[in-house]
């Protein structure tokens, strides 16, 4: 089982390879079906790794490693393990935890600032795919839209606290 993160840094994310429906072999879904748990669990351990090196906070770690796995493994199963749409939701990752750090300079944060409707368009339509219940869903993306604010003011300032 070989899942590759493909690190294309940054602003990388491409809400369009997110997962669509696509026809699928039933035969091969069925397969992938199977390795789904399997999968699942190798997602969570690979994620928690990346996680220790991050300050993500509780929320976005909860979702990262129960919902955004979830979403994974689902992508995994109906567009296969080395599939666009596989890579594109483990980039997801990478982007959503550097779109929580604190941004150096302008530069940064507007770079940040302009990423961020493609980033959450991403997460509302990998959400789609596990139907996360809407309370659920609202309830992250207010907690991602305080970090995101703290990480897009000046370091320091009183209002990022």
């Amino acid at each position: 089982m070989t899942v590759q993160h493909a690190t294309s840094g940054p602003g990388a994310l491409s809400a369009s390879s997110l997962p669509r429906s696509a026809p699928q072999s039933a035969e091969a879904m069925r397969d992938r079906e199977q390795h789904r748990q399997a999968w699942l669990l190798m997602l969570r351990h690979r994620l928690q790794r990346q996680l220790d090196n991050a300050d993500a906070g509780k929320l976005i770690r909860r979702f990262l490693l129960g919902p955004w796995a979830e979403v994974i493994a689902r992508v995994m199963v109906q567009h296969g393990e080395e599939a666009p749409e596989t890579r594109a939701c483990l980039e997801l990752v990478t982007t959503l935890l550097h779109s929580v750090s604190p941004q150096p300079d302008d530069a940064a944060r507007e770079r940040l600032r302009a990423q961020l409707p493609r980033l959450i368009d991403a997460l509302n339509r990998g959400m789609d795919v596990i139907a996360m219940p809407p309370t659920e869903r609202r309830t992250f993306l207010d907690a991602l839209m305080r970090r995101h604010a703290r990480a897009l003011h000046l370091p320091g300032c009183l209002m990022a606290r």
